[in-house]
């Protein structure tokens, strides 16, 4: 959003640098003419596609809050989805996942990062002390981004997950 505002700033000063010629100014042919009048056109073109990319990017990600249960322990979650891309090779898609986790008990937030293939299938890792925390799970509902459940596994001790949307941001 900040470079949006740069740019249409940026915009402004650019046309009010083209302002109309004063009159001692004279315009010497029409090629002349013409050529301010497209670099006019291509800065105004140029500056609606900066803005144009970063509102579509700003829409792409959306973010989901969760709560739910590792086995027993009670937690929330906040997840992003990035923006969907084909993968090498095989052309599967790939949806980028970040966020992080907390115990309710005890309010700390452990990062996640990982990706969902766009089938129902998303896979988490965190990165802690104590070692890796993965999250192989699978969506529950149609929009696959409601209602998760899987497996958590941390240095082979495995516990069923739950997780349900709370709000959309």
């Amino acid at each position: 959003m900040k470079k949006s505002i740069l740019t249409i700033t940026m915009l402004g000063f650019l046309l009010s640098e083209c302002r109309p010629p004063q009159k001692e100014t004279i315009i010497s042919s029409e090629a002349e003419a013409k050529r301010i009048s497209d670099s006019i056109a291509q800065a105004i073109s140029e500056a609606m596609k900066v803005a144009n990319a970063e509102a579509l990017n700003e829409q792409s990600q959306m973010s989901y809050n969760y709560e739910g249960y590792i086995d027993k322990y009670k937690i929330k979650a906040q997840l992003v989805f990035g923006e969907a891309t084909n993968a090498e090779r095989s052309g599967a898609l790939q949806i980028p996942v970040s966020g992080y986790y907390f115990y309710e008990s005890k309010k700390i937030k452990i990062p996640l990062e990982g990706s969902s293939n766009g089938l129902g299938i998303i896979y988490l890792v965190a990165h802690t002390e104590g070692g890796e925390e993965l999250f192989d799970g699978s969506y529950d509902d149609a929009a696959m981004t409601e209602n998760f459940s899987g497996t958590w596994n941390k240095n082979g001790k495995e516990l069923k997950f739950y997780l349900v949307e709370r709000s959309k941001k």
